[in-house]
């Protein structure tokens, strides 16, 4: 067991080597290469977009408001000790479209960012460079896996998918983790609600631009 999940852990090496030798020995200045690195690239975030389109289909299909409680832990990246802890409780459906806005979002920042850097700079390597992470993800992603490949939503795949980690340019400026929710979180929340209608409306500001 210990043997295969180190096979497991280990498997994307030598691909993403095998990537980066083809991206350092490619010519950039033969215009058949270049172009066949922009058919491979463009048709990966192709396929891509059109996979979140059938995940964001399903979604609606399946219409799930059953409501399911998961706790969110935001923390603003240089402000330590100033992590937020929120109970949610959100149908299934909103949940799982908020994940797939995630995914799209990251997908058309990245197609754009390296779209101008090709076309402004006429870089071509980091085009060939990012063609198989965002096969990757969508292939890990639990949102893919239940919505596209039909598998439950269950064990490893069950909400919440604590995702935003592992998404590039999910979240600006902070780092968002999930987790299943908690007695101790629902007594913290209710505990921080109850000092909150306490506090004065010029303490309430002053707590909010300081978690910003």
């Amino acid at each position: 067991m210990g043997f295969m999940s180190t096979i497991e852990k280990f498997k994307d090496i030598p691909i993403i080597l095998g990537i980066t030798i083809a991206a350092i020995i490619i010519d950039t200045s033969n215009p058949t290469v270049v172009n066949c690195v922009r058919w491979i690239y463009y048709s990966v975030h192709a396929i891509n977009l059109i996979i979140i389109f059938l995940a964001h289909i399903d979604i609606l299909n399946k219409n799930q408001k059953e409501k399911f409680t998961y706790t969110q832990i935001t923390s603003t990246m240089g402000a330590l000790g100033e992590d937020e802890v929120r109970v949610i409780n959100i149908p299934i459906k909103d949940y799982d479209l908020i994940n797939k806005n995630v995914l799209l979002r990251s997908n058309l920042i990245v197609l754009s960012a390296l779209t101008f850097t090709h076309v402004c700079f006429g870089w071509t390597r980091p085009l060939l460079l990012q063609v198989y992470f965002p096969i990757k993800l969508l292939y890990v992603h639990p949102l893919i896996r239940v919505h596209v490949f039909q598998s439950e939503a269950k064990g490893q795949l069950a909400r919440p998918w604590d995702m935003y980690s592992r998404v590039p340019l999910s979240t600006l400026g902070n780092v968002i983790r999930e987790r299943p929710t908690t007695p101790k979180d629902i007594k913290n929340q209710k505990k921080e609600l109850s000092q909150q209608r306490d506090l004065k409306p010029e303490e309430k500001a002053k707590k909010m631009k300081k978690r910003r």
